[in-house]
């Protein structure tokens, strides 16, 4: 904890300084690990002379709080998830997004857009799945988030480490919905997450597809976009959607109020909503593309995956996650107790 105020402090300081980040041919881009292709980098930097310089977090809370301490100094674009952005633009941290300088706005599916299309630009959709070990237990006896006490699972399971998504399956198992703000609800949340948590192998939010593709997990609950990943090199996993319903996401593309280099900001945007760089991105990220015109132009092996564009059968019951605005800090509190069992 003392390590991350740090390294918080010292952000506040390098961000705050007047001026010091503005440049004319720099993007700083603060984005998950490995959401991006190279090439898609290397490509803009070719065509607008613009270097993009990336910077990663492994959390929304970590991209938040290093935000918060900044005033949303220190990055032109950041990437969050759909949920976060009400809070963000309650604190003052993002600029409203001026469409008209987005030649390939319209590419964008209006159904897609979330709930805050004036401060964010969708990026990618998707949903929090299980894959099952064929080779370990048959598919068929995982239907519910409550298989996952299975005596055979003990020790084998993967999941990631993410806040929401993580209370979302205790959530969904117990009956309530995932974007909750009821404080006993949570506490329920929380006392089943913390029965299943001593039977968890592995919990990280990093190089997620390597570590499920090089470990023989019974279970794994993780990203769509990684789960495709997995079973194209481990064919034995299948993907499961639990009755009760699934954690849907949308993260975006923001520019930060303290932007310095806005018009370079703009430019990747426009630039990531071009269908063929979309269609790029999609391909390689392997998540559920925005983009309609994107989409027209991916190869069925993509459009025709029920892991990328599930059934709405199989994903029925489920629901994006939204803001839990003012019960975030409950999350929160708990969020830190179970990591620190």
């Amino acid at each position: 904890m003392m390590k991350k105020l740090l390294l918080s402090l010292i952000l506040l300081f390098v961000f705050c300084a007047p001026q010091a980040r503005a440049d004319h041919n720099v993007l700083y881009l603060y984005n998950w690990y490995d959401y991006i292709p190279d090439s898609v980098i290397k490509q803009f930097t070719k065509e607008t002379g613009i270097e993009v310089l990336y910077s990663t977090y492994e959390s929304n809370e970590d991209m938040f709080e290093t935000l918060s301490l900044t005033g949303g100094n220190g990055y032109d674009v950041v990437v969050p998830s759909g949920y976060f952005v009400s809070m963000m633009v309650q604190r003052g941290l993002l600029r409203k997004i001026d469409k008209s300088r987005l030649a390939n706005y319209e590419n964008l599916d209006e159904k897609r857009l979330g709930a805050n299309p004036d401060y964010c630009i969708p990026y990618f959709w998707g949903s929090t799945l299980l894959l099952v070990n064929s080779k370990i237990i048959a598919p068929e006896n995982i239907t519910s988030w409550n298989d996952l006490f299975k005596p055979e699972l003990a020790g084998n399971i993967f999941i990631i480490d993410d806040l929401r998504d993580v209370f979302s399956i205790a959530l969904y198992s117990l009956g309530y919905s995932i974007n909750t703000q009821n404080r006993d609800e949570i506490r329920d949340a929380y006392e089943w997450l913390k029965k299943l948590l001593p039977l968890v192998k592995n919990f990280s939010s990093e190089k997620i597809e390597d570590t499920v593709v090089n470990e023989s997990f019974a279970v794994a609950l993780m990203y769509n976009g990684e789960a495709l990943g997995v079973q194209k090199k481990r064919p034995e996993y299948i993907p499961v959607y639990p009755k009760e319903g699934v954690p849907l996401w949308l993260d975006c593309l923001a520019i930060p109020k303290g932007a310095k280099n806005v018009e370079n900001a703009y430019k990747f945007i426009d630039f990531i909503l071009r269908p063929d760089i979309n269609k790029v991105i999609t391909e390689e990220v392997l998540y559920s593309t925005p983009n309609k015109a994107a989409f027209e132009l991916l190869d069925a092996e993509i459009t025709d995956n029920k892991i990328i564009y599930p059934t709405d059968n199989e994903i029925g019951r489920s629901e994006f996650l939204g803001s839990v605005e003012k019960a975030l800090p409950i999350y929160e509190r708990y969020w830190k107790m179970l990591k620190n069992e």
